[in-house]
């Protein structure tokens, strides 16, 4: 039932990429894992979940992938690593995740048709997750605090069309800011 979900959300998204799914214990996860043969991890406890709570949390993380926010990652990981001393690198990296985040939220509303009450409800199912889970952030990815209140209120107000214009205008800022600054 996962493997069909994956299949079906990465057509919808058009992606070309095969897309390996493991499932791995609750130590961390949700997350996708390389470059060229991405791997989408889901906790164990979250698959026992039903498909309506999953899919959300696939169509998310397959929306990393489609973003190529893996590769991005290791950039702004790169940036880090070379001026580890400046604190305009952390800090906008961290902005730099966050907007990556939102800018997924806003791909699975607005491209895969979930309501925000929907994804919501499976943001909170994976944040249960996180709070028991020792959390190991992989290339400036997210860490447990990830997922805040701050997109559950997002959610709440969501508005159709504009929520990926504002978000990439926010992301490819930052991104140059990551560049940039240093």
């Amino acid at each position: 039932e996962i493997e069909k979900a994956v299949e079906e959300i990465r057509e919808q998204l058009r992606l070309k990429t095969y897309v390996r799914t493991v499932v791995i214990g609750d130590d961390w996860g949700p997350a996708v894992v390389g470059v060229m043969r991405p791997v989408l991890l889901l906790p164990e406890s979250l698959v026992g979940d039903h498909i309506n709570v999953v899919r959300p949390v696939i169509a998310h993380e397959l929306s990393h992938i489609r973003r190529m926010d893996t590769l991005w990652g290791m950039f702004q990981f790169a940036a880090q690593v070379i001026w580890w001393f400046h604190p305009a690198v952390w800090l906008m990296s961290r902005r730099t995740t966050d907007v990556c985040e939102r800018c997924c939220d806003a791909d699975v509303l607005e491209r895969l048709g979930f309501t925000p009450s929907t994804y919501a409800a499976s943001l909170v199912r994976v944040m249960q997750l996180r709070q028991r889970a020792s959390v190991v952030p992989v290339l400036g990815q997210m860490s447990a605090q990830g997922i805040t209140a701050q997109r559950l209120q997002d959610l709440q107000r969501y508005q159709p069309s504009r929520a990926i214009v504002a978000s990439m205008r926010w992301g490819m800022a930052a991104l140059l800011a990551v560049m940039v600054i240093p």
